[in-house]
């Protein structure tokens, strides 16, 4: 059976695709009119098999959209059955994949006489367009369809599949010129890059000189730039130094005079900038730093400090060589994976990319080579790994291009970092006949940030905006600060993050003394847990829920730690209980093993667990579930080895509100559990 498949082409045209269709289009496509079943759906309204109901409407395509079909999790499966107003003896079956296309893998086909035809059977993948449209041939049934089966996969190609709408074409062939907007393409993986609409713009005097400047790195919010200049009289060994780190600032839509970024990240050596974390508070450098002040190959960590950087501290790569005299690494922005340009026993030749995970605080896995995929005979180097943790920036010379090295993108396609996309040229508006690379993209996407040299003497900083270009996908710029609840002073802690139910996005900032804030760069599309731990205080978790955000959001979060004394008093916000029982559900389990790792770990507290209602329904039967919510909780401690003598638990039902019962938004936050510090 001959399965064809179709893809959007012209995106600029969004609003228009799908909908004006002529007359005669509209006779030859049938849309599904009920919802038979369905399955792991995201929601039972927006998001649910009836929104598949009916011809496309969830604009604009390529962004998660109520109007469409989607599964409950970023990694998991889903299923919906349709039917139509009638039988239909249909030519092709058409699904109208709205958004992450590539995850339906099975599609099955009923007739009116009740028989099943399984007419789809591919392999999930991630494809490199926003959505498609799928074509099946269905012509070899004979008699007429009444329904269709759906079933999309993303274990391994993890993302938000959305199905718009579910047709039955009459015609052989289905003209997509009818269709404004669409174009047969045959091949999936030659999908165009959207050309940039910019000139990339000179970043002026101010930041490029006469001499090098190189290796760009923007942080996250897009206000700092750091980058390399070579063999400049303030560096910190004068001309005779091939290297050093500088910063910028954004001030007023201006950049600032760079500032020589100093000791000890910068000696009379070659010195240079890897990543910069979210909240800017940690710097990987190139070479591994000796307390000697030797260098050797490799990367280096350094943390801010209330009193500046700190000494670099060499990481530790398992098996770690590097016959190549260069090197390039990136950091993700969770902080877990590293990607490297080095040459190894296994390189295709000269420099390949590798990855290296985090096994523990500064030591990292063996390197990894990604594949030919990405890897050619000649150098790929300059790596840049977004913070969407999927796409991937680098140079190379082996993939042919506009002239000396361009820069390539790819995407992910697994969670085995061994399989990506076809590598894309970014264009002539970006690259040129001499050296490109170091190519940079903040957290919003706003601005790319590269180096040209159309010469060997001298390359300086560029930048290009990616208003309407081709961007990584969106992510959450989540941000705060955090203080002692009793005195409001900000505080030094540790911020803690990762997702569920998969979880597979885990990272780790830290919170300075007097400062007390952090950044973290959040993959769009899953919910998170939020951790705030500190030494003497009562550790601080909060779930958020970005399964819905589009496009890209920032965030700013207040976060307030009781410290650990006598008489104070903190919320456990996470516990949620089956409605009007004690019984407690299963995403409940962080917050309670939060509770118990700070009673295990300070033996001498003793804690009250109370639990509270809002004034709904009789005042007795409040007063008796808050006992038992809390004796739950209670319970949970002691089976694990917390001694009884240091709980104790009470129930006050609705006699302690700490907000109005006057609606439903205020009285739930009157239905909580608290714990009291007794003794310490």
């Amino acid at each position: 059976m001959q399965i064809l498949h179709s893809m959007f082409k012209k995106l600029p045209i969004l609003i228009l695709s799908f909908i004006w269709m002529g007359v005669q289009a509209q006779e030859d496509v049938r849309w599904a009119s009920k919802l038979i079943f369905q399955f792991n759906n995201f929601g039972d309204e927006v998001f649910s098999g009836k929104q598949v109901l009916g011809p496309p409407d969830a604009l604009p395509f390529g962004k998660l959209n109520e109007k469409a079909f989607r599964i409950k999790y970023v990694e998991g499966m889903g299923t919906f059955t349709v039917g139509f107003e009638s039988p239909v003896k249909a030519h092709n079956i058409l699904i109208a994949e709205s958004n992450d296309p590539g995850r339906v893998y099975k599609v099955f086909a009923v007739d009116d006489q009740g028989t099943e035809y399984k007419v789809y059977d591919a392999k999930p993948e991630v494809l490199l367009v926003p959505y498609r449209l799928l074509k099946i041939d269905v012509s070899k049934i004979k008699n007429p369809i009444t329904e269709v089966k759906v079933h999309l996969q993303t274990f391994g190609v993890s993302g938000w599949p959305q199905v718009d709408a579910v047709g039955l074409s009459t015609t052989q062939a289905v003209d997509e010129t009818e269709i404004e907007g669409f174009e047969y393409e045959p091949s999936l993986q030659a999908a165009n890059l959207k050309q940039f609409d910019h000139e990339k713009e000179y970043l002026g005097d101010v930041i490029n000189t006469p001499f090098p400047e190189v290796k760009p790195i923007i942080s996250p919010d897009g206000h700092t730039l750091y980058f390399h200049r070579q063999n400049a009289k303030e560096n910190l060994g004068g001309k005779k130094d091939d290297q050093d780190i500088y910063y910028s600032r954004l001030v007023n839509g201006a950049w600032s005079i760079p500032e020589n970024i100093g000791e000890p990240l910068n000696d009379k050596q070659a010195n240079g900038i890897c990543a910069v974390s979210p909240d800017g508070n940690t710097i990987w450098v190139i070479n591994g730093y000796a307390e000697d002040g030797n260098i050797t190959d490799g990367i280096s960590v350094s943390k801010r400090t209330p009193n500046g950087w700190s000494y670099p501290k060499k990481v530790i790569i398992e098996d770690y060589y590097n016959t190549s005299p260069y090197q390039d690494f990136v950091i993700s922005a969770s902080g877990r994976a590293m990607i490297l340009a080095i040459q190894r026993d296994d390189s295709h030749g000269d420099q390949d990319l590798y990855v290296s995970f985090k096994k523990e605080e500064d030591v990292w896995s063996r390197p990894i080579n990604i594949g030919r995929v990405v890897n050619t005979s000649k150098a790929e180097y300059a790596p840049f790994l977004a913070p969407d943790n999927r796409t991937l920036y680098f140079s190379s010379n082996g993939h042919g291009g506009q002239g000396e090295s361009d820069i390539f993108m790819t995407k992910r396609l697994d969670d085995t970092w061994q399989k990506w996309s076809t590598p894309q040229n970014l264009s002539g508006k970006v690259n040129t006949k001499g050296f490109d690379a170091y190519y940079t993209i903040s957290a919003r996407g706003d601005f790319a940030y590269f180096v040209t040299g159309q010469n060997e003497e001298n390359e300086d900083l560029y930048r290009i905006s990616l208003e309407t270009g081709k961007k990584p996908d969106p992510i959450v710029l989540y941000s705060g600060t955090v203080y002692n609840k009793k005195t409001d002073e900000p505080i030094a802690s540790d911020i803690i993050y990762y997702s569920f139910p998969v979880k597979d996005e885990e990272g780790l900032a830290f919170t300075l003394p007097g400062e007390g804030t952090f950044k973290l760069a959040l993959p769009r599309g899953r919910k998170y847990y939020i951790m705030a731990l500190a030494e003497g205080y009562m550790s601080f978790m909060k779930e958020e829920d970005f399964t819905r955000v589009s496009d890209f959001k920032e965030v700013k979060e207040k976060i307030y730690l009781t410290p650990l004394e006598i008489g104070q008093r903190a919320q456990l916000h996470n516990l949620q209980f089956e409605q009007s029982k004690a019984a407690l559900l299963p995403e409940s389990e962080p917050e309670l093993q939060r509770l118990y790792e700070i009673m295990e770990k300070n033996q001498s507290l003793v804690i009250e667990i109370s639990g509270h209602t809002d004034n709904q329904g009789g005042f007795d039967a409040n007063v008796e579930l808050s006992e038992q919510r809390a004796e739950v909780v209670k319970d949970y401690l002691t089976e694990r080895g917390i001694e009884k003598r240091r709980i104790t638990s009470k129930g006050y039902g609705p006699t302690r509100p700490i907000a109005s019962n006057a609606s439903e938004e205020t009285r739930k936050l009157n239905r909580r559990v608290e714990i009291e510090i007794l003794d310490y």
